[in-house]
């Protein structure tokens, strides 16, 4: 037997055994990353995305993984693989994924440590959603008033005009 064909029949017994379905790993990884563990949530989404190949999708359960994933990526400060995400959710869920959203992450980008990230991650929603820039405005508010101190965010923020 191949590997692939071992890990197909391992994932079959796993779920025949009673391993956790996608909809009970979105739980999971929603629980997670709400607990304040967003690596845990990370893999969590991960496990329930990779259980969602070949089965049946269902739309409401992938769109939750992806978004655990995206937020738990953000609070994780890793804004490349947020990037690549947020790509391809913003193809496969366009109504989910708007310029709200992006600020969100951004917000959790900006949490997690990563002020000129945040920023960068504003820019490009600005970008993919001129006429809902204004989504943007609150959090560019905050950058701004935790510049002080901050060069790299300072030189950022002056940098794309907002000082």
């Amino acid at each position: 037997m191949t590997r692939q064909t071992l890990a197909a029949l391992a994932l079959c017994l796993l779920a025949a055994c009673g391993g956790a379905t996608p909809k009970e790993l979105s739980k999971q990884a929603d629980d997670a990353l709400r607990g304040g563990d967003p690596a845990k949530a990370e893999k969590l989404a991960d496990q329930g995305l990779q259980a969602m190949k070949g089965a049946d999708t269902d739309r409401a359960t992938a769109w939750t993984l992806e978004r655990v994933r995206l937020e738990a990526l953000a609070s994780q400060g890793e804004k490349t693989k947020l990037l690549e995400g947020l790509s391809t959710a913003s193809v496969a869920y366009p109504d989910q994924v708007k310029a709200d959203f992006y600020a969100k992450l951004g917000r959790e980008l900006a949490d997690a440590g990563k002020p000129v990230e945040s920023l960068e991650l504003v820019e490009v929603g600005k970008k993919k959603f001129p006429d809902m820039a204004a989504a943007f405005d609150g959090l560019i508010k905050e950058l701004k008033n935790k510049a002080a101190g901050d060069d790299a965010l300072t030189a950022k923020l002056k940098q794309l005009g907002y000082l």
